[in-house]
């Protein structure tokens, strides 16, 4: 693994700068590395997926621990000297934007894979959502996130932390704190902390409903204005008065509830009187 001093000096020698426009915050910590790879318990012959592989960090691990690594990274330059640096033929680099990604045309098979990764921060929510839309290529995924949007995953209904990203993230998958990452553990040192989760795809979502589109409208309706109740949220969004007291009614919610008190169970019953 890369100390900070040959970090900075291959950076400098290659000409690049770590962007922070998009999270470019490079690993420097091997027990936080091998913590992440005992967490993923990766075996010899696993297929791994890695996101945003920077400089190699874990990519190295994952290949000393007998892994085959499919890496998606999108700087150009970073593409370019993982190339040089890992010659390993048990590594499938693409340069491509991972939010771009046919992921059931470029990986080798129908898995299931693991996915091992630390998500550009930038576009943590809408990457871990459209690769939760292929779920079924993955049985695990150990990812490491900024702290503040990680537990927006785990959040408990009533928190302040609770909200659409939280119920959809728990449609598709079971999420799992594991451990803290310090900011020193990273080079460019970044402002926040960290937070390494476990992510288990679901083989089947938590509920079950007649319309899915109905279900996440509604979850952005309920959180489009978190001071008001989730009876003016509908109706700020054109949902009839009437139509909404029948099926909280129905739903068995009073009328003055706001959506962050709503259970995804709650979601899901609106959404299928919705539907009918």
């Amino acid at each position: 693994m890369l100390t900070i001093k040959k970090l900075r000096s291959l950076l400098q020698k290659e000409g690049l700068h770590p962007s922070k426009k998009r999270g470019q915050n490079f690993l420097i910590d091997g027990n936080i590395r091998d913590r992440i790879l005992d967490a993923a318990e990766i075996k010899t012959g696993d297929i791994i997926v890695e996101i945003g592989p920077g400089l190699g960090a874990l990519t190295e691990g994952l290949l000393n621990r007998g892994a085959e690594v499919w890496a998606v990274e999108k700087d150009s330059g970073l593409h370019r000297v993982l190339k040089k640096r890992i010659t390993s033929c048990d590594l499938n680099l693409l340069w491509d934007d991972a939010l771009k990604v046919n992921w059931k045309e470029w990986l080798p098979g129908n898995g299931p894979f693991k996915l091992v990764a630390n998500l550009p921060y930038n576009i943590t929510s809408p990457l871990l959502l459209k690769l939760l839309e292929n779920r079924h290529l993955f049985s695990q995924m150990i990812i490491m996130v900024q702290k503040e949007v990680g537990e927006r995953f785990t959040a408990a209904p009533g928190s302040k932390d609770y909200g659409a990203l939280t119920l959809k993230i728990n449609y598709y998958a079971r999420t799992q704190e594991l451990f803290t990452v310090s900011p020193g553990s990273f080079y460019p040192r970044p402002d926040v902390t960290s937070l390494v989760l476990q992510i288990t795809p679901r083989a089947n979502p938590a509920v079950s409903v007649k319309d899915e589109k109905k279900l996440f409208q509604l979850i952005e309706a309920g959180f489009a204005q978190r001071r008001k109740t989730f009876f003016n949220n509908l109706r700020n969004r054109g949902w009839k008065p009437e139509k909404i007291r029948q099926a909280l009614d129905v739903c068995s919610l009073p009328e003055k509830i706001r959506g962050e008190e709503l259970k995804l169970k709650d979601f899901a019953c609106m959404a299928d009187f919705f539907s009918d």
